[in-house]
């Protein structure tokens, strides 16, 4: 299902366990290119909507996609954020907008 909020869910109860060696918005960019595709069979009333990208070999190519993305999709949301932390002056919610190339990859998948 397009968009699904289980995903996310799951993502957010494992963020406080794993902290910095998770990556909530990779996590989420790889959930929202996995479901364009059945979101795009949704629309076009098809009767399979998990398809190519729904294997493994797809699932690769997604979470490589989201691994390539993601680092400049976080430094805008995590700095943008950071700046209206430092506005507010409440500096101790502040997080580091750039993420290790294995968290990024791990929380791709």
């Amino acid at each position: 299902m397009p968009a699904t909020p289980f995903h996310i869910g799951v993502a957010l109860v494992v963020k406080p366990v794993a902290d910095n060696h998770f990556s909530v918005i990779t996590f989420g960019a790889a959930q929202i290119l996995m479901d364009i595709e059945p979101l795009i069979g949704l629309f076009r009333n098809s009767g399979t909507l998990h398809g190519v990208t729904h294997t493994l070999i797809g699932a690769i190519i997604i979470a490589i996609l989201a691994a390539i993305v993601s680092p400049y999709i976080c430094h805008l949301i995590l700095g943008r954020c950071n700046r209206e932390v430092e506005f507010y002056k409440v500096g101790w919610l502040s997080v580091p907008d750039t993420a290790s190339h294995i968290v990024i990859y791990s929380s791709a998948d």
